[in-house]
C-alpha cells in the first residue's frame, strides 16, 4: 500500500485531524488496485510498495509523490458517499454530529467534483512521469502490461487530447470515458487512411517509442482526426447515461457528462452544431495527414505500394462505406 495515516493527510488538507486512515483502507487499496496499479504494471508496484515500506531512492519517493495525490483523492471520492450514512438494522441512517452540521447537498457535490478532478488528473501526470524517467529510473516498465495499456493508443492522455479538443480541459475522468471510442474509431479509420501496413508500423514503433522522423510528422494529422472525431461522437452518446440499477436511459442536464449547476440541456441544433464543427476538424486533420504522405510518398512506402496512393492526390478525404461504424462528414 502506498499510502498511510501521515501522508494521506498531508494530501488532503481538508480532513480533521480525528479522522483515521484505518477507515479508507480498504477502499485506498482498491483504488490502488483498480486505477494504480493498470498504468504501472504488478512489478512495478510490488517493488514500490517494498521500497515505501523501507527507504525508496530519490527516484522511487519521486514516483512515489505522484501516485499519492492520485490515489489520496480518488480514495476520498470513493469513501465520501458511504462516509455520511450509517447501515443499521433499521435501514441506512445519516449521522448528525452535536458540534458540526452535515455539508449542504451542493457541498458535498462540488467537493466529490474536486476529489475526482484532482485524482484522475494526477494519474494523467502520473503517466506523464513515467514515460518521462522510465528509460533511466524504471527501465522494466517499458516492456510491462502497465505500459502497454498506457501506450495503446495514438492520444495517450488527456493532456494529448486536450490539445486538439481544449473543452475536455484536461480531464482524465473524461478520456477514460472516451477510449473505447478512440480506439474504435483508430482502427476503422486510420487504415483507410494510411493502409494497414503502415497503421500497423506506426503502431508497433509509437509503442516502442521509436518512431521514424517520417512517420513522426503524422502523428499529429492522426491526433487530431481521432480527437475531433471521437468528440463528435461523445456529444451525442455522454449527453445519456445508463442506471446502474435498471432503471433505463437517464438524460443528464447539460451538453455534456455532468450536472452543472445553472447549466441546461444544450438544444438539438445547438447540439448538431457542435458535432457538425468537430466532423469538420476531423476532415480538415485528414486532409493534412494526405498532404504529409503526398508530400513525401517515397518516405511511406507502406503506403504507396499498398494502392491507396495514385499519382494525382484526390480532392476527397475518405468514402463512406454501409458496413462502417464510423461516419466522415
Amino acid at each position: 500500500m502506498l499510502l498511510n495515516d501521515r501522508d494521506f493527510k498531508d494530501q488532503m488538507g481538508s480532513v480533521a485531524k480525528s479522522f483515521t486512515f484505518a477507515k479508507l483502507q480498504k477502499d485506498a487499496e482498491r483504488v490502488q488496485r483498480n486505477f494504480i496499479k493498470p498504468i504501472m504494471g504488478a512489478d512495478l508496484l510490488a517493488s514500490l510498495e517494498t521500497a515505501y515500506a523501507g527507504t525508496p531512492t530519490p527516484a522511487e519517493q519521486l514516483l512515489i509523490d505522484y501516485v499519492q495525490p492520485a490515489l489520496a483523492h480518488l480514495t476520498l471520492w470513493v469513501y465520501q458517499p458511504k462516509g455520511n450514512v450509517i447501515q443499521t438494522n433499521e435501514g441506512v441512517m445519516a449521522q448528525h454530529g452535536s458540534e458540526m452540521k452535515p455539508a449542504f447537498q451542493w457541498q458535498n457535490r462540488e467537493y466529490r467534483r474536486s476529489l475526482l478532478t484532482i485524482g484522475w488528473q494526477a494519474l494523467d501526470e502520473l503517466i506523464a512521469h513515467l514515460e518521462e524517467v522510465a528509460a533511466t529510473d524504471f527501465p522494466d516498465w517499458l516492456t510491462s502490461e502497465g505500459c502497454t495499456l498506457v501506450r495503446e493508443l495514438f492520444i495517450p492522455t488527456a493532456a494529448i487530447f486536450s490539445d486538439y479538443v481544449a473543452k475536455l480541459s484536461n480531464s482524465r475522468y473524461q478520456y477514460e470515458q472516451l477510449r473505447p471510442t478512440i480506439r474504435r474509431i483508430e482502427k476503422k479509420l486510420l487504415p483507410r487512411l494510411l493502409s494497414q501496413d503502415l497503421y500497423d508500423e506506426l503502431k508497433t514503433q509509437d509503442k516502442a517509442d521509436t518512431l521514424t522522423t517520417a512517420n513522426e510528422k503524422l502523428m499529429d494529422g492522426i491526433r487530431g482526426c481521432v480527437a475531433h472525431l471521437a468528440w463528435a461522437e461523445a456529444l451525442q452518446e455522454l449527453t445519456v447515461t445508463v442506471d446502474e440499477e435498471g432503471g433505463g436511459l437517464l438524460v443528464l442536464n447539460t451538453s455534456f457528462a455532468g450536472t452543472v449547476d445553472g447549466q441546461t440541456t444544450a438544444t438539438d441544433s445547438v447540439l448538431a452544431a457542435m458535432v457538425t464543427k468537430h466532423q469538420e476538424e476531423s476532415r480538415s486533420y485528414q486532409a493534412d495527414l494526405r498532404d504529409v504522405l503526398y508530400g513525401a510518398p517515397d518516405d511511406y512506402p507502406l503506403w504507396k505500394a499498398s494502392g491507396l496512393y495514385v499519382e494525382e492526390q484526390p480532392e476527397t478525404v475518405v468514402e463512406n462505406k454501409a458496413d462502417s461504424g464510423v461516419y466522415f462528414m
